[in-house]
C-alpha cells in the first residue's frame, strides 16, 4: 500500500522517484492449521455441551465452517430436505466492537453450501 502512493506520488511530480523500490518486504509467516486430535473430539463437545453451545460447536467441527459463518446463520439458511446449509453471510466485528453481518465473499459470487451427513 506504501509502495503504491509514492508510486502516485512519483506520476504527479511531488518527488523524484519512489523510496519503496529499495526496499524488500518481510515474508509473511504462515501459521499451520491446528486440527482437534480425534481422541480430544469427546471432550471438546462434552465442554461445550455444559456450557448449552453443542448444536453451534458440533455443525464447526463436522463442518468446517467458521466462527463467524456459524453465527451468521438463520433458520432460512437450512434446507432440511436436502441436508444442506447455504452460507452466504459472516458476523464481524465493527470497530466499535458490534457484530456485524456481511456477504461472504467466494470466487462465483453465490452462497457456499454445505452438507450435512445423516448417521
Amino acid at each position: 500500500m506504501l509502495h503504491s502512493v509514492f508510486e502516485w506520488a512519483v506520476k504527479d511530480r511531488l518527488i523524484p522517484r519512489n523510496p519503496t523500490e529499495d526496499c524488500i518486504a518481510p515474508k509473511v509467516q504462515k501459521n499451520e492449521m491446528q486440527i482437534l486430535p480425534p481422541e480430544h473430539i469427546k471432550d471438546y463437545l462434552e465442554a461445550s455441551d455444559r456450557r448449552g453451545l453443542l448444536p453451534m460447536f458440533y455443525l464447526e467441527l463436522v463442518t468446517g465452517l467458521r466462527k463467524g459463518e456459524i453465527t451468521a446463520l438463520l433458520w432460512s439458511d437450512l434446507d432440511a430436505r436436502n441436508n444442506t446449509i447455504s452460507v452466504s453471510k459472516q458476523s464481524v466485528k465493527n470497530p466499535n466492537g458490534e457484530l456485524n453481518s456481511v456477504d461472504v465473499k467466494t470466487v462465483s459470487g453465490n452462497p457456499s453450501r454445505c452438507a450435512l451427513s445423516r448417521s
